[in-house]
């Protein structure tokens, strides 16, 4: 410590004879000499402060005018997005959960047999499905087949079938619907049926 002190004061110039000889003494004085030399040598470098005021008021003016950019957060867009197709997919969900529709479905190698709400009965056959809509079905029998089913209508209002490709209408009868990929076929067991293809 006392060493940095000694080598402080010889740098001011402020240092005394008897600690100028110890100082001159070590193995570093040397080294001390060369900085000392080569540092004095060295010049700051003279600043005009009126043009750097200039120039500095010169800049922030060209900046100030210019509209700030703002980059684009894509991370954002994607919690937007997200947040969106969660609002929609559950109010979807609420909606149709909402609206009373009885759905059968059958799958492969598969039949059914159920009575609609007026005791109609239907038999569902392989690969189909029907829906219709449990709450107004007294006042409007009206269903949708996509398959294949039988049905032994009990009589009353008007009875529709409605497929991909036609449309069935029948006040009571029995008659079976066929509605496959390229393919439409009624056959009526009992009574008259209306039928309405495309």
């Amino acid at each position: 410590m006392k060493k940095e002190k000694d080598i402080l004061k010889w740098l001011n110039r402020e240092i005394s004879d008897e600690e100028l000889t110890h100082l001159k003494e070590t193995k570093d004085f040397n080294t001390l000499e060369k900085i000392a030399h080569y540092s004095s040598q060295i010049e700051a470098p003279k600043v005009d402060v009126e043009k750097a005021l200039a120039d500095f008021k010169l800049k922030t003016e060209n900046t100030s005018k210019k509209g700030k950019v703002i980059p684009f957060n894509y991370k954002k867009l994607y919690k937007y997005a997200a947040a969106v197709v969660v609002l929609l997919t559950t109010s979807y969900f609420f909606i149709s959960n909402n609206t009373d529709n009885a759905i059968y479905k059958t799958a492969f190698a598969e039949t059914k047999n159920f009575n609609l709400p007026d005791n109609s009965e239907v038999v569902l056959n392989a690969n189909s499905e029907i829906s219709y809509a449990k709450d107004s079905w007294q006042e409007n029998r009206n269903l949708t087949l996509d398959g294949e089913a039988f049905f032994k209508v009990q009589k009353g209002e008007k009875f529709t079938v409605n497929t991909e490709v036609g449309r069935v209408t029948v006040l009571g009868t029995q008659f079976n619907v066929k509605e496959r990929e390229n393919y439409f076929e009624v056959k009526t067991f009992e009574g008259l049926v209306s039928v309405v293809y495309k």
